[in-house]
């Protein structure tokens, strides 16, 4: 079957960088796992500019002031043919209602449609495609289905500037697939789409420095031209066939299979920091960066910093290791200018994190299994060294700005629900929960409906004991809306009452206000 190119999209594949030659084990000296809700606890108040104030209680007594991040979540659609299975499509797209930032929430919309009219009119002609296919040679030679795979990543979310990137992966027919990316630069306050040379001052100078940066990355690299320069020349002049990101501490380049070299080379991905180049950007989007932000990691787990503030690039990768594919990765490695560090995890997708906080750099690696079940590790790193700080349950959250994001973690609470707690990054490097507790993500989907009555002491709808309990009739309907994440969970009756049901988080069958949940409600969930 001869391969078919449909169309130029943003595609992404999962690579492992190599090159680093020392295997150290990590061993850590602190305890080994611990929940966001078992840290320091916090009081959040509000500021007269609206920003929280964090009193941080428990680890220096410190008060700490954030700046609250603009959270960007995304949808995910699935769509495929499975009788027979000829092709699928997973794309996801961005979403955001900010009220602070109103041309930003309509410039988000407006990507958003024409984002997903144009990934539909691709599923549509993949998906002819397909079925001709199937018919022209049949069950027995059709072998794999064709697909579309499109994931996105929020580069950078702050007053300045939204950046993100799309990264995919196309196949039809053939040896193998292809990948790229794509993105989308624009001004937070304005809406409007921020071209290269808003950022580079120099454009003419640009392809030399990322050919430079890339043969440190890619030593081995072969390309298309007499010179990596005139390659890479073709993307930047004209700029629009160039794929960037603004990031916190420079500019990021992206190229897929074949942009540079052969299929073998893969893709590259290029960071030209603003600390090494002063002189080649616009100190406009870097001056105004905060110490507080956070740099998402490529898909194949590459990071390109300056951890020493010493003006030159630190390059980190993550990449698992498996000892049986079929069942995930087995533990992961830490690549830190050479040095090789191995810890021991389980999961099918590494997230890792660079992330800012204190006047420290730290790395956060989440490992994600099947069912909402994560365990994140904490790392304090510099240019020389990693030392494991510790570890949490959970997934990081809308994770740009180390003083304002959240984690999500599994728990089972009557029944199991994902709590979503409010973070900042602690002197320690852990996330600390600013309330203590955990609004229940998609908590509407979740309702109780009791089979007896049920006496529960009555809240108010800030989660205060009132002093008060009712009994609910039988009949009663109730949707949950926080929890501690240990010994109860607060919900909102169908009478409009809020109270507060005990419970216990472990084995089964659980309780509420110790009776057995199973008894006292039609539904109790376990996933």
């Amino acid at each position: 079957m001869k391969k078919k190119v449909l169309f130029a999209m943003a595609i992404i594949a999962i690579a492992c960088m190599t090159g680093c030659n020392i295997n150290v084990k990590l061993t850590p000296d602190e305890p080994a796992s611990e929940t966001v809700s078992e840290m320091s606890s916090v009081e959040v108040n509000t500021s007269e500019n609206g920003s929280d104030v964090v009193e941080n209680s428990g680890n220096n007594g410190t008060v700490v002031e954030t700046a609250q991040a603009i959270q960007i979540d995304f949808e995910s659609v699935y769509e495929g043919d499975d009788n027979p299975f000829l092709w699928s499509v997973s794309y996801e797209y961005p979403v955001l209602d900010d009220e602070r930032y109103p041309e930003l929430s309509m410039a988000i919309q407006d990507y958003r449609m024409n984002y997903v009219r144009n990934i539909e009119a691709a599923r549509d002609e993949l998906a002819a495609a397909a079925e001709q296919d199937y018919a022209e040679f049949g069950a027995e030679i059709w072998m794999v289905y064709y697909t579309i795979d499109e994931r996105m990543t929020v580069k950078r979310a702050d007053a300045t500037a939204v950046s993100i990137l799309e990264q995919g992966y196309f196949y039809q027919g053939g040896a193998h697939g292809s990948d790229g990316f794509g993105c989308f630069n624009v001004d937070t306050k304005t809406g409007e789409k921020i071209a290269l040379n808003d950022v580079v001052t120099d454009v003419n100078a640009l392809s030399g420095v990322i050919a430079t940066e890339m043969l440190e990355l890619y030593p081995d690299i072969t390309y298309f031209t007499p010179t990596l320069e005139e390659t890479i020349d073709m993307y930047v002049n004209p700029e629009i066939t160039l794929t960037w990101t603004l990031d916190y501490n420079g500019v990021t380049f992206y190229f897929g299979s074949y942009e540079i070299g052969t299929y073998a080379d893969g893709r590259q991905q290029v960071t030209v920091l603003y600390s090494e180049y002063p002189s080649l950007f616009n100190s406009y989007y870097f001056d105004s960066v905060t110490d507080d932000y956070v740099i998402p990691a490529s898909a194949w787990g590459t990071l390109d910093v300056d951890l020493d503030a010493d003006g030159g690039t630190d390059h980190i990768t993550v990449v698992e290791n498996y000892t049986n594919p079929e069942e995930g990765f087995s533990s992961f490695t830490v690549c830190i200018n050479g040095q090789e560090y191995t810890q021991d995890a389980l999961g099918w997708v590494l997230k890792p994190y660079y992330v800012r906080a204190n006047g420290k750099g730290y790395l956060y690696v989440t490992a994600e299994t099947e069912g909402d079940f994560a365990e994140s590790f904490v790392y304090e790193i510099t240019g020389s060294s990693i030392v494991y700080k510790g570890t949490f349950n959970g997934a990081v959250k809308y994770f740009t700005n180390s003083s304002d994001f959240c984690v999500t973690e599994r728990m089972n609470m009557v029944s199991t629900v994902i709590g979503v707690a409010n973070c900042y990054v602690g002197a320690d490097g852990m996330p600390v929960n600013k309330s203590g507790t955990y609004e229940i993500y998609r908590s509407e989907e979740i309702i109780l409906t009791s089979m007896k009555e049920i006496t529960a002491e009555l809240v108010d709808a800030n989660g205060n004991l009132t002093g008060k309990s009712y009994t609910f009739p039988v009949g009663t309907t109730f949707q949950y809306i926080s929890t501690d994440g240990k010994i109860y969970v607060d919900v909102l009756a169908s009478d409009g009452q809020y109270c507060r049901f005990y419970t216990t988080s472990e084995g089964w069958p659980p309780t509420v206000n110790g009776m057995d949940a199973t008894e006292c409600f039609e539904t109790v969930y376990a996933f």
